[in-house]
């Protein structure tokens, strides 16, 4: 397999501002029910990923071909999208529901 010397690499770092969401002040809880405070009154963990790609050409039995790999969120952040509240039996729970972790994918393309 020659190599025709062609190659790229990337990377992408994004940081992002806490997001605003409302939440119940104190965790008060009403009638099964949970009772926010005021709206975009409190903020979301920092979001923070890395992703990180190459790729390099070739050809392969006379196609050229384009081989490369990803990793997204390569230190593997646990980044918060929302927070999730559930209410149960006069008590009530908030959850955090989390973005993907460590991703990894593998790619060949060919050209005719």
């Amino acid at each position: 397999m020659p190599h025709t010397g062609r190659h790229a690499g990337r990377g992408i770092e994004l940081p992002a501002r806490r997001r605003r969401y409302g939440h119940p002040p104190g965790g008060v809880l009403r009638v099964d029910r949970l009772t926010f405070g005021a709206k975009n009154s409190d903020r979301l963990p920092t979001y923070h990923r890395l992703d990180v790609s190459t790729q390099g050409e070739f050809k392969l039995l006379g196609v050229k071909t384009t081989a490369g790999v990803t990793v997204f969120n390569v230190y593997n952040r646990q980044n918060v999208w929302y927070r999730s509240y559930q209410t149960f039996g006069g008590s009530g729970s908030a959850n955090d529901v989390l973005l993907m972790g460590r991703a990894i994918n593998v790619f060949l393309r060919f050209g005719f």
